[in-house]
């Protein structure tokens, strides 16, 4: 026991199951919280009949009965087996994991814990800790870069787009002339027609047939068609073309709303959908998790309209202050959003098998160099 910290290990659904209760209290109490840090994206994860559930093990930080982090890892071996790997479970190519850790945790000293572990379970050290694509402002990596000086390594991928909530009318003034024309002239194209409407479904109830409705329309564009890939996605990207996917997805959504933090919305022209979107909130934070436009209907620019729809309801609700858009494409840059980088982050621990990594690590770059 270090501290008074100690760590405990929950292994696979019975070990979540244990653990969830007081998870979601702790998911509920901090001042910013994630859809990777809540536990019902874990039970979307154990409600899918294939993955590597079994393999997930969430290890845990107490301070006596209190608990104050929640780690979601798997644990592999690497390097003809010499070295223990941790990482977070990412099965669906998403962006942002991170930690759980309470707001008035010491960062620095949960990670030290959570590398160093003592308590009553036998916990075994990881070697090395890798994650992909966190948000350098993410917890982990504030956990990790307090701890690691001279123990980790991080590159910069791509980055994470957030657009504020502000008083709606003065958001439009900021916007740029050209592109508030734009915005004007997709309106009036919308309101030339007998009908339209932004439906926006959030009771649970209604969830299975949204999602139905969300799934039909990705998979009628590109995403769908594997023979139109397109430059920046090695494959098509629809949840249609993969069970799994698919199911994962759904359980997402419908975990989510039952907790009364899942929306999807639909534009609609004449009783067809040309947009929708699938959003998640939590605290005053809506995370735009999916999207899906009828290539068709690209004149009405939905793309814009769904994001002018989400900020003005947001404005007049005064519930959100932040859209969170996870990814970064060119045309979001219309809206003067800020952005913060994704990284990818190494931190090799003080054990031998983290030194050997660490060591290899630095040979395989001088390879590299000559």
């Amino acid at each position: 026991m270090k501290n008074g910290l100690t760590v405990r290990r929950f292994l696979g659904k019975k070990g979540y199951q244990a653990l969830r209760r007081d998870w979601q209290t702790l998911a509920e109490s901090v001042s910013l919280q994630s859809f990777y840090q809540h536990p019902a994206w874990f039970e979307a994860y154990f409600d899918r009949p294939s993955g590597f559930s079994d393999e997930i093990e969430f290890r845990c930080v107490y301070h006596g009965d209190s608990l104050l982090a929640v780690l979601p890892l798997i644990c592999r071996r690497r390097l003809w087996g010499l070295v223990s790997e941790a990482t977070f479970p990412i099965s669906v190519g998403l962006y942002m994991p991170d930690i759980l850790v309470a707001d008035d945790a010491d960062r620095h000293l949960i990670w030290h814990v959570m590398r160093n572990p003592a308590g009553p379970d036998e916990v075994p050290k990881w070697d090395v800790f890798t994650t992909k694509a966190v948000l350098e402002s993410s917890v982990i990596a504030s956990c990790i870069g307090h701890a690691a000086a001279g123990r980790s390594a991080e590159s910069k991928t791509d980055r994470c787009t957030f657009i504020d909530i502000i008083n709606y009318e003065d958001a439009c003034k900021a916007l740029k002339k050209k592109f508030r024309g734009n915005l004007n002239n997709a309106r009036n194209r919308l309101e030339a027609h007998d009908s339209f409407e932004f439906l926006l479904i959030k009771d649970s109830e209604d969830m299975d047939w949204a999602y139905e409705n969300f799934v039909e329309l990705e998979m009628s564009g590109w995403k769908g068609k594997k023979e139109n890939i397109k430059e920046r996605y090695p494959a098509p990207a629809a949840i249609g073309l993969k069970n799994s996917k698919y199911l994962f997805y759904k359980n997402v959504v419908n975990e989510f709303a039952g907790i009364s933090s899942a929306e999807i919305c639909f534009l609609k022209v004449d009783g067809r959908t040309i947009g929708a979107q699938i959003l998640i909130l939590l605290g005053k934070t809506s995370y735009l998790l999916k999207t899906a436009f009828d290539e068709s209907a690209k004149g009405y620019s939905p793309g814009h309209l769904m994001i002018d729809f989400a900020l003005r309801r947001y404005s007049s609700e005064e519930t959100i202050n932040t859209l969170c858009l996870i990814t970064d494409y060119d045309w979001f840059k219309y809206w003067n959003p800020r952005y913060i980088n994704y990284a990818d982050i190494r931190d090799c621990n003080t054990t031998v098998g983290g030194q050997f990594f660490r060591g290899a690590m630095k040979f395989r770059g001088l390879l590299k160099g000559i």
